[in-house]
C-alpha cells in the first residue's frame, strides 16, 4: 500500500459574510476520515484566532470506527495545538443497521498514509485505495482500538456542558447523524444545525441515490431532517475539490502540511481509482465554512423525508422543511481556507 506516516415550498436565501459581535461557538461532531480533518483543521485555526470558539468535538463510527475517529481527531487537534479543546467518543455504530467502514476511501484508520497514536496496529494491514479490503482485514479494522489520552468516553456528557456553557452554541454535523439521533433533546438545544449529507436530485455516491453518510445510517438522518437543518448534500459538495497543486498552495505549518499531504495522497489516490482525477473532494471542509458562515452561499427551503424503500436516499417534496445549499462557489472554499492557514504563520 505504501509507507505509513506514523505519528503520535421553495424559499431561496442568499447568506453572506457578516462579522459577529462575540465569536460563534461550535461543537463539531465527526467521523473523522479524510475531509472531517480538513474541516478540523479550518476550525482549529479560526478558533486559535479568536474568530470562533471550538466548544468540543465528538467523534463517531462512520468513515472509521468510534474509536480510531477519536484518535484521529485527538490527534489533528494536538497537531493544530487546540489541546483546550475536548474531544469525547460518540455513536459507535449506527441506529438499526450494522457498521460499514469505508478504509478504501479513507485508507485503513481513516486519515490515508496517516496512522494516529492509538491507531498503529492497522499499519501493517493491506488497504489499497478504490479496492474493499477482504473479509479478514475488514474484521481487523473493526475490532477495538485503545483511546488515545485526552478522549472522553461520554459524548452526550461533553454536549451537555457545552449547551450549559455556551446556550447559543452550534451544532456541525459532518459524519453519520447517529448521535444526534441518539439525543434528541440536546440536538435541538443547539441554536443551529449544519449537516453535511444527502444527495438532493442528485445521484448518490453510494448507491444509485444515496449518499455515504446518510446511507450510513438513515433512520438517523430522518430524525434529523425534523430539527430544519441547513444541508449540504452532495450536489453542492461533491463540486468542491482540491487538487496537489492548490494543497501546495497551503501556508501550514511545516508538521501539519506533511500530515494533510499524506492523508490527502491517498484521498487523492481513491478519486483517480473512482475515475474522477487526482483531485479529493472536500465535503466537509465546505460544510464547516457553512456552520461558521464564513462563506456567501445560497439555499433552498424544501420539504425533505427519507425513502423507506431506498436505503439513504432523499425524497424531496414532503416531510420537514430543511434549508438546502443551492450554490456555493469552489473558489471562495479554497480562498478561505488558504487565508485561513495562512494565519497560522502570522
Amino acid at each position: 500500500m505504501g509507507d505509513f506516516l506514523l505519528l503520535d415550498a421553495h424559499a431561496f436565501t442568499i447568506k453572506r459574510m457578516t462579522p459577529h459581535p462575540t465569536p460563534p461557538a461550535i461543537l463539531a461532531d465527526v467521523d473523522t476520515g479524510i475531509d472531517d480533518m480538513l474541516a478540523l483543521i479550518y476550525l482549529c485555526a479560526l478558533h486559535r484566532t479568536g474568530a470562533i470558539t471550538l466548544a468540543g468535538v465528538s467523534a463517531n463510527a462512520g468513515n472509521t470506527t468510534a474509536t480510531m475517529a477519536a484518535n484521529n481527531t485527538r490527534y489533528i487537534l494536538n497537531l493544530m495545538q487546540c489541546e483546550d479543546v475536548p474531544v469525547a467518543l460518540g455513536a459507535q455504530a449506527p441506529l438499526n443497521v450494522a457498521l460499514t467502514i469505508t478504509p478504501e476511501t479513507h485508507g485503513p484508520a481513516g486519515l490515508g498514509y496517516v496512522l494516529a497514536p492509538g491507531n498503529e496496529h492497522a499499519q501493517n494491514l493491506s488497504v489499497t485505495a478504490g479496492v474493499v479490503p477482504n473479509a479478514q482485514v475488514m474484521q481487523a479494522l473493526e475490532e477495538p482500538s485503545p483511546l488515545a489520552p485526552g478522549i472522553m468516553n461520554d459524548a452526550p456528557k461533553l454536549w451537555k456542558q457545552v449547551l450549559d456553557t455556551y446556550p447559543q452554541c452550534r451544532l456541525l454535523i459532518s459524519g453519520p447523524c447517529t448521535l444526534a439521533a441518539k439525543n434528541m433533546d440536546l440536538a435541538r438545544a443547539f441554536s443551529h444545525i449544519t449537516v453535511m449529507g444527502g444527495a438532493v436530485d442528485y445521484p448518490g455516491n453510494t448507491t444509485e441515490h444515496a449518499e455515504w453518510n446518510f446511507w450510513s445510517d438513515a433512520d438517523a438522518a430522518q430524525a434529523l431532517l425534523s430539527l430544519n437543518p441547513t444541508l449540504l448534500s452532495l450536489q453542492i459538495s461533491e463540486q468542491i475539490t482540491i487538487t496537489a497543486e492548490e494543497l501546495d498552495l497551503l501556508a501550514l505549518p511545516p508538521k501539519p502540511h506533511q500530515v494533510v499531504a499524506e492523508a490527502l495522497r491517498f484521498y487523492f489516490e481513491f478519486h483517480q481509482a473512482m475515475g474522477e482525477g487526482y483531485l479529493a473532494q472536500v465535503h466537509d471542509l465546505a460544510a464547516a465554512m457553512i456552520a461558521c458562515d464564513t462563506v456567501s452561499y445560497s439555499t433552498t427551503t424544501c420539504k425533505l423525508s427519507m425513502d423507506p424503500e431506498d436505503r439513504g436516499a432523499v425524497i424531496r417534496g414532503h416531510g420537514d422543511d430543511v434549508d438546502v445549499v443551492s450554490s456555493l462557489e469552489k473558489a471562495s472554499v479554497l480562498e478561505e481556507f488558504r487565508r485561513v492557514c495562512a494565519l497560522l504563520g502570522t
